[in-house]
């Protein structure tokens, strides 16, 4: 943001916003703040991007951006100007694995012990986060690259590998929902920094959703924003 300030004997431009996300009403919002002139287009019907709730039959289903995590700073300083963080409703409780067999068990992500994995893999989960993000020094994951090639270039896969019961039951209760649901992929396209990262963000934050009536809308924004909105964009 500090190079859209205006100049001396230059008057600011108008910025145009391309996409109604999350990313951009919140681009949108602080250009605003800065005294910009921002038009923000969105092609679809809604503002939000993934983040919507959909409604049939009195049922309510999120598509997806379901919460925010609280260490998202950004985030959460954008719903504390927009006076929403005192709206979120922290999720509390457990997570609940459901086997194809019918059988199942409950996952407190405070608290890193999985019956699963027996003592064997437990001490190995508690080793892996004392060791890799308790003790480690964290860096952003653009400088992985120059201060631990050794997670950027390893699959997460190959970090459990013995074909150990507890190695076995690390990688299906742990590695995989850890990409499926943080990264949104499977865990043979994840290296081990991304999973470090994935794990840092499920075991020590809390999870923020905000209620679905404080979810953007296009007729909630532009009166928080002061952006100008077109929606839906029929051409370009």
């Amino acid at each position: 943001m500090g190079n859209m300030t205006e100049k001396k004997g230059q008057k600011n431009k108008k910025v145009i916003v391309i996409g109604a996300g999350v990313g951009g009403l919140g681009a949108g919002y602080w250009l605003a703040e800065k005294g910009i002139e921002v038009e923000v287009l969105e092609a679809t019907h809604r503002a939000g991007g993934r983040m919507h709730t959909m409604t049939r039959n009195g049922d309510r289903f999120e598509a997806g951006a379901l919460f925010y995590h609280s260490h998202y700073r950004h985030s959460v300083e954008l719903m504390k100007a927009l006076n929403l963080y005192d709206t979120k409703r922290p999720i509390k409780g457990h997570i609940q694995f459901a086997r194809k067999d019918g059988t199942g068990f409950k996952y407190n992500h405070k608290i890193p012990y999985m019956s699963p994995l027996g003592l064997a893999g437990n001490f190995k989960m508690f080793w892996f986060i004392l060791k890799e993000i308790i003790l480690k020094k964290r860096d952003p994951l653009n400088k992985i690259r120059n201060s631990h090639p050794e997670w950027d270039d390893i699959c997460v896969l190959d970090y459990w590998k013995s074909g150990s019961r507890s190695d076995r039951a690390l990688r299906d209760f742990v590695v995989t929902p850890a990409s499926v649901a943080t990264n949104d992929g499977w865990p043979e396209y994840l290296n081990l920094a991304h999973f470090i990262h994935c794990m840092r963000i499920d075991t020590f934050t809390d999870f923020l959703p905000l209620p679905a009536e404080h979810h953007p809308s296009p007729t909630h924004w532009p009166d928080v924003s002061r952006c100008d909105m077109k929606i839906p964009l029929i051409s370009w």
